[in-house]
């Protein structure tokens, strides 16, 4: 688990995913919302959801 929180972070830095987010959340049951921010941060949604759970 230490190694998958790393390379979150390493490829989901905090400060550039609060700006994307603007403050705000995401549903982790939205895919769709899920599936646009893994696109942008270039990661797979497991990934993404996986970083917004531990964020």
């Amino acid at each position: 688990m230490e190694a998958n929180a790393f390379a979150s972070e390493l490829l989901i830095p905090g400060d550039l995913l609060a700006a994307v987010l603007e403050g705000g959340g995401v549903d982790l049951e939205d895919e769709a919302a899920i599936e646009g921010l893994a696109r942008r941060f270039r990661v797979s949604p497991a990934a993404m959801r996986f970083r917004l759970t531990r964020w």
